[in-house]
C-alpha cells in the first residue's frame, strides 16, 4: 500500500506518495500548474521544478544511510518539452546504487551517487530530465559548504513531522467534504 499526503494549496506539491516498504527509495509527487507556477509561455516556470527536486534525493539517503550528513553537491535540470499542465515528480532509489553507496561508505567512508529522475505529464511524457548528484559525508565533515544539520532535524523527527503534518491534512480534506 502507499502512502499519500496531499496539500491543502494549489501553490504547493499535492499527492506525495511513497511506498512504506521501501521508504524514500520511490516518491512521487504533483506539482500543479496554476497561476503562479505558469510562466509567460504557458508552461510551468523550471523554478518550481528544481525547488521541488533539489532536496527528495539527498533526504532519501539521509533517510537509508542515517549515520551520514547528505547534501544535494550538484543539480542540473534539461528541459525536454514544455510543461503545459500539471507535472509528475518521480525518484526511483534504484538497488544498485545503494548497494554501491555501501561499498563506497565501507571502503571510503563517503560516496557521492548521482540519480537521474524528472518530471512527466500526466499521460507519461517526459518534460524535464534532472541529475541529482548527492554528497554523503561522515557527520560533522569539515568541508561541507554549510554547518551540519541540528538535532531538530534527525530522520526521527521529520518522520514524526511528516506524520502531524499527514494528520492535519486528513482533518482539512474531511472539513472540505
Amino acid at each position: 500500500t502507499r502512502q499519500r499526503a496531499n496539500a491543502p494549496h494549489a501553490i504547493y506539491p499535492t499527492a506525495i506518495d511513497y511506498e512504506p516498504t521501501a521508504p524514500r527509495r520511490r516518491v512521487r509527487c504533483k506539482l500543479p500548474l496554476n497561476i503562479l507556477s505558469r510562466n509567460p509561455g504557458g508552461v510551468m516556470f523550471g523554478g518550481f521544478q528544481a525547488c521541488l527536486a533539489d532536496p527528495i534525493p539527498a533526504i532519501a539517503c539521509g533517510r537509508i544511510f542515517p549515520g551520514y550528513s547528505t547534501w544535494t553537491r550538484s543539480m542540473t535540470v534539461e528541459f525536454v518539452a514544455g510543461g503545459t499542465g500539471d507535472l509528475y515528480f518521480h525518484f526511483d532509489f534504484p538497488p544498485e546504487i545503494e548497494e554501491q553507496v555501501r561499498r563506497d561508505l565501507e571502503a571510503k567512508g563517503y560516496s557521492t551517487p548521482s540519480f537521474e529522475c524528472g518530471y512527466y505529464l500526466k499521460d507519461g511524457t517526459l518534460t524535464t530530465k534532472i541529475t541529482n548528484v548527492v554528497a554523503i559525508r561522515p557527520k560533522g565533515y569539515i568541508k561541507a559548504s554549510s554547518p551540519p544539520a541540528s538535532d531538530e532535524f534527525k530522520a526521527s523527527r521529520l518522520v514524526k513531522l511528516e506524520e502531524t503534518l499527514k494528520e492535519q491534512l486528513e482533518k482539512e480534506q474531511e472539513k472540505g467534504k
